[in-house]
């Protein structure tokens, strides 16, 4: 009187009939069903406050300067300060505004 098992999923990857386990291929999309999938990791959100630390310590940096520019280490320091607060304003708003970031393997 008792239920019979279910088979175990197997695949045949040969014309003579070798067979393995259907679980362990990859043909199964088993990433999909977890919890966290399609979610944002928790890194990447700990990275972009980062970034917005990093922004506010340049733009302190930055304030502190002096008003006059007379010599060229003020000068240059003042234009890396300023690029390096451009590029990561830029990669904040890359990570804020989109969900979904794709990046391909160009090989």
């Amino acid at each position: 009187m008792a239920v019979p098992r279910k088979p175990q999923p197997i695949y045949a990857d040969t014309k003579t009939g070798n067979k393995q386990l259907l679980e362990n291929s990859g043909l199964v999309p088993k990433y999909i069903k977890k919890n966290d999938f399609g979610k944002t990791p928790e890194y990447l959100q700990q990275r972009a406050e980062g970034m917005k630390k990093n922004w506010g310590e340049l733009h302190h940096q930055y304030q502190e300067l002096s008003v006059v520019m007379d010599t060229t280490p003020k000068k240059y320091c003042k234009e890396r300060l300023e690029l390096e607060m451009k590029q990561l304003e830029r990669d904040i708003d890359l990570i804020e505004r989109y969900k979904t970031i794709y990046i391909a393997n160009n090989n």
